[in-house]
């Protein structure tokens, strides 16, 4: 009988050059994995925020009266009245404005939401919690503070868009999206070129 005293195994050299290897394919492939995670997380956020806005839509012209969406306070009672903190990130709540003034009046008897004859206060539909820390999702024009629909679908005031940024992790730089309503209250969505 003839033993070969030949060992199995790595031999040492031959685990650095693989450690080298995986690691040179793992430091190409982190940054791509960040930029697909920014890019989903943005993609999720502006679903969020058109689904919203959909809802808003639906329910204005399900219910026959406007219905607005605004940014939320610290602590999701009402709209925040603070500008420097008008960032739908915070969250937001969704309520039926049956007096027409475009505020959410939730202690304030306004007129008579279940025909029952007595009025009741404005009538909270939704409130969305914080979204992501380093995400902003500021309005321009008309929607820095609320988006409003009038019972006919269409929304109140002129059309405007929210930007949706995300401060990149990967890149330093800042990747973006829009959700665009028109004057007629169309949805749509589009990339921001960096």
């Amino acid at each position: 009988m003839i033993r070969d005293n030949k060992q199995l195994g790595f031999t040492l050299i031959e685990m650095m050059v693989a450690v080298a290897i995986s690691s040179i394919l793992i430091t190409m492939a982190v940054p791509s994995l960040r930029s697909m995670v920014e890019k989903n997380k943005i993609s999720t956020v502006t679903n969020e925020i058109s689904n919203a806005l959909f809802f808003v839509r639906s329910e204005a012209l399900k219910r026959r009266m406007n219905v607005f969406m605004c940014v939320s306070n610290s602590n999701g009672s009402g709209c925040e009245a603070d500008e420097s903190l008008f960032d739908y990130a915070h969250g937001w709540l969704i309520y039926m404005d049956c007096n027409s003034n475009g505020n959410y009046d939730n202690s304030t008897l306004t007129c008579d939401l279940n025909n029952d004859g007595i009025n009741d206060t404005a009538e909270l539909l939704k409130v969305h919690e914080d979204l992501d820390t380093n995400l902003t999702v500021t309005g321009n024009g008309n929607y820095t503070s609320n988006i409003g629909y009038r019972m006919n679908g269409r929304v109140r005031g002129i059309g405007g868009s929210l930007t949706i940024d995300l401060l990149s992790i990967a890149t330093g730089g800042v990747t973006a999206k829009k959700v665009v309503v028109s004057n007629t209250g169309r949805i749509r969505t589009q990339i921001v070129s960096p």
